[in-house]
This record gives structure tokens, sequence and C-alpha cells, in this order.
């Protein structure tokens, strides 16, 4: 079975608004089994809707299509439906009295003649009802070709889809697809292809494919099959065998980030941690913080830009400053060791470096950033990385995630 996307809307040509709908719809489709060919926006102009809306139907047995359902006189979709489907637009009783009911509901006792227009649906169309706002969806048939029109704001786009279409669409894909995902981070993609080439000859039906986030990759693995729990099977057995390629390049899996596997093994450990940076301004504690419980294993962060700080705060020896310094292994040690005593944490990290673009030196060029672990009962481990990125962002992204790498290493040392 196979689906089309179409979105209406000039601020989707002009970049005013990003089209996270389309994202999400293709998302969804895939994983009911629907193969999506084609994401098609257009503007709101009737003749490019319409014949966008004649060639996606015709080749395709499902087309979805989002925005301009609304009131106004740019909201053109069910206008250029009835055209497209060769028929007229007629005042839709059930429609009219869920948007009165709409009304009602938000406490406004007439329907205005602009919301009244969106009951004007083509002649024969399916109505589909909207839950969460005054514009109805519909559907239309043709030659064994459905198009389904729904709003554009995703708050009611979405509960419509899951109501409306993902029955429907579970039932005609006949196969469905069940997918993994493998965060791995400090691997380019091309060698994680080379690492997972043998597992899509190993595993009928596995699609392995890989996106880039800077600065980490995901491994998306992809079963299609007859039945769920047929899919499911050789899912599970694909990430054993892709978890076996990769070791501990994997941090985490299925959408889980990278602060919330170590939040997850400092809670399970019962360890706290505490952070001090310079470089990176406090992202690795903005990382830790911007996950649900992590005041249960996370005391705080010193963000120490400037030496008198280091000093003053974390207890960095000013004779290590000048002798080293302040992107220096040694500093970045005495920087963790400060954090952790004046926390009382079980591991503090420091991060000190060079983000850019100017401040390099030729023994110290941007991208080199000093990391250091102070953790109870071993001994302080401190390592310098040359991050070869010539933008200053990701030199401090990359620095926070290795930071949170090194704190959830530490907690697997220390001894329970």
């Amino acid at each position: 079975m196979k689906a089309a996307l179409l979105s209406t809307g000039t601020e989707l040509l002009r970049g005013e608004l990003v089209n996270s709908n389309a994202a999400w719809l293709g998302a969804e489709l895939t994983r009911l089994g629907v193969e999506v060919t084609e994401h098609v926006a257009v503007g709101d102009d009737a003749g490019d809707i319409i014949e966008a809306l004649r060639r996606l139907r015709a080749r395709n047995d499902w087309l979805v299509c989002t925005g301009g359902l609304g009131p106004t006189t740019d909201d053109l979709t069910a206008a250029c439906a009835a055209q497209a489907f060769g028929t007229t637009l007629q005042r839709n009783s059930e429609a009219y009295a869920q948007i009165e009911a709409r009304f009602r509901a938000i406490g406004r006792p007439e329907v205005s003649t602009s919301n009244a227009k969106q009951a004007d649906l083509p002649v024969g169309a399916e109505l589909l009802e909207n839950l969460l706002g005054t514009a109805p969806g519909f559907a239309c048939t043709a030659q064994g070709h459905t198009a389904f029109f729904l709003p554009g704001p995703p708050r009611e786009m979405k509960p419509m889809f899951t109501h409306h279409l993902a029955p429907r669409a579970q039932v005609l894909a006949k196969r469905t697809h069940c997918v993994g995902v493998l965060h791995v981070f400090g691997v380019p993609e091309s060698t994680l292809g080379d690492l997972c080439s043998p597992l899509e000859a190993e595993f009928p039906g596995l699609l392995v494919g890989y996106r880039a986030r800077v600065p980490v990759v995901d491994v998306k693995l992809q079963v299609t099959a007859s039945d769920e729990q047929k899919a499911l099977s050789v899912l599970a057995r694909a990430q054993v065998r892709a978890r076996a390629l990769l070791g501990e390049r994997v941090y985490a899996e299925n959408g889980v980030s990278l602060a919330e596997s170590v939040r997850d093994v400092l809670r399970s450990r019962s360890i706290t941690l505490s952070l001090a940076e310079s470089c990176t301004g406090g992202r690795a504690s903005a990382l830790m913080t911007s996950v649900s419980g992590a005041s249960e294993v996370f005391l705080g962060g010193v963000v120490s830009y400037a030496n008198a700080v280091k000093t003053s705060f974390l207890g960095v020896p000013e004779p290590l400053l000048l002798g080293h310094g302040a992107v220096s292994v040694e500093v970045a040690a005495a920087m963790a060791e400060g954090v952790r005593a004046s926390t009382g944490s079980d591991i503090g990290v420091a991060i000190t470096g060079i983000a850019g673009p100017g401040g390099g030196s030729d023994e110290k060029p941007v991208g080199t950033v000093c990391f250091a672990v102070s953790a109870r009962g071993l001994p302080t481990h401190s390592m310098v990385r040359h991050f070869r990125i010539p933008d200053r962002e990701r030199v401090q992204d990359t620095a926070a995630h290795v930071a949170l790498l090194l704190a959830r290493d530490a907690a697997l040392e220390i001894a329970p």
C-alpha cells in the first residue's frame, strides 16, 4: 500500500513554518506498514493545489493532505478537493452541527459566517470529526484511491489521524514495520556503515538506516514482516547482533537520551554527580537538567570561565594555572576534584578547552579540550581531546557529551 503526503500553506514554502506534519505522518504511516512515496508542499494557490491533488491521488492508494481547512479566504483545500474529484461543495449538516457544538463548548453562542464555510464539503465526502477544533476533516474516494483531508494544526491533526486513519491503515497495509534505534556517540556514519554491513544479509526483511544528529548518530533497524510478532522477533535478534558489532559505542537505545542514560546509571547505583565547566559554558549541566529526575543524582555545576573563578570557587591553585594554563589536564583534574569537594558528590567531572573560533595556538589549537574525572574510591583521571570541528557550538556540544559519557563510565567503576 502506497501513500503520498500533501501539505498546503504558503508559510511552509517561505520557511516561516517548519513542516512537522509531514515528518510525523511519514513516521506513523511507515510504522503502520504503509510505503510513503512522496512529501509535497504547495502554497495557497488553487491551481497548484488541484494539480497536486490529481497527480498524487492517481499514483497512490492514499493521499493525506493537511492544511487549508480554516475559516479564512486563503483556506482553499475543500474547494480544490471538490474540483479535483469532479464534484461541488455542499453544506454538510453533520459537519455544521459539530461546529455548532464546538462553539458552544468554548462559550461562543453563534457560528460566524467564516466558520460556517468550514462545513462546506465536497458532495459525497466522508466526514472525519475533529474533537479539538472547528475544522472538520473529510475523505474523498474515486477509482480505488482515497484522499484524506486533515487540519494543519498538529494538536488537531495528530489525534484525527490516530482515530480515523491509523486503524484503516493497519487493516489495508497487510504488513507491519517494527523499528529499533541504537544511539551511538563518537563514530562517523561511514564507519558505522562498515561495522553494520553484515546485518541486512543476516536478517531478511531488515533495513538499516543512519541519521546524524551531531554529535551523535542514530542507527535505525527497521524490520518489515507479515505480522507484528514475526517482525518483533527478527528485530530483537538484529538488535542483539548490532550491539555486538558496535560494542561500547552504543550509549542508549530507542529514544533514550544520553542524559537519561547517565541519570539511570547514577540512580541505579545511588551515585551523585557534579560538573565544572569552562569552555562548554554549562552545556553539560543543561543536558543533565533537561531530563526529569535529574535532581535525584545531579547536585549542581560551576561555570568557571575566568581563572579567578576557577581559583575561588573550585580551589584550583593559582601556580597550576600559571604553570600549565587554564586549558590543561592538570587544571582539569583540579577542577574536577574541586567541584566534587565543594558539592559533596560522588563524581566530579571537569571540562576546560578552546571552543574557538579564536584563542588557539600551535601548541593548543582550536578544538583542544581537556577533561577530568574525580570519583569516590578511584584515582583522578584526566585526558585531552582534539576536536577538529570548525564550529564553536559543535565543539561545545561534543565536549558536553564526552563529559557525560565519562560520568557514566565512572559510575560503573565505583564499587557498590
